[in-house]
């Protein structure tokens, strides 16, 4: 193993040159790594560092060095990312109307910059279960700290198909769906929400248990 890493050592000294060891510091990525930022000190290698240099090392002897072969969760620490997700739908009910807002958490060390969410709904009707699905809408963030208060924007208002039945509401929200931006975890984009429009009282005077609650009017 020792042999090994001093292979790697001595072929990633040839590729970037001399690098310092911080713990301090924050670990090196794929893209320090092939730009030869190491020799900044702005990170530190461990032992998976330099075997994956050799393979970059040997990638780039072979013609096929292109960092856009890697993901950018690969190409930047996690450390140095944001983390976007949905925390909240507010939805408000007028005139046959549903206006809608989401809640956007930065829980990540870095700040983000401006990004997309994506809202849809699909109107269930009550009583026949027939499905009448709006086209998602598309709605930009200004940006989100790192670390601060989630940060809300209107993402666009949907009309009842009709204002005599009544139905369930099922939110669909994505954040980043073009996933452009790189983040520590992609798992929390996305999140749902059902909330229930009784507009025939007269049938459906009460909720029973485990049907989704009403959704609030304005």
């Amino acid at each position: 193993m020792k042999a090994s890493l001093r292979m790697a050592a001595t072929l990633l000294l040839a590729l970037t040159g001399t690098f310092a060891m911080n713990a301090a510091q924050a670990k090196c990525t794929l893209t320090e790594i092939r730009f030869g930022l190491i020799g900044q000190g702005d990170c530190t290698l461990d032992a998976d560092d330099l075997l994956r240099a050799v393979e970059l090392y040997k990638a780039r002897k072979e013609g096929k060095w292109d960092i856009k072969e890697f993901s950018p969760e690969e190409q930047w620490p996690k450390s140095r990312l944001p983390d976007l997700e949905p925390v909240a739908i507010v939805h408000l009910l007028t005139n046959g109307a549903v206006d809608t807002a989401v809640d956007v958490l930065n829980s990540g060390n870095v700040d983000a910059g401006a990004f997309d969410v994506s809202v849809a709904v699909q109107f269930v009707a009550v009583t026949s279960g027939t499905v009448t699905p709006r086209a998602a809408i598309l709605t930009a963030f200004p940006g989100s700290q790192a670390q601060a208060p989630a940060i809300r924007q209107n993402t666009g208002w949907f009309t009842l198909p009709d204002r005599q039945l009544s139905y369930d509401l099922v939110f669909s929200v994505d954040v980043d769906p073009g996933n452009s931006m790189a983040e520590s975890d992609k798992g929390n984009n996305e999140m749902s929400y059902v909330c229930r429009v009784l507009q025939d009282e007269a049938v459906y005077p009460n909720q029973q248990a485990g049907d989704p609650p009403i959704c609030p009017a304005w």
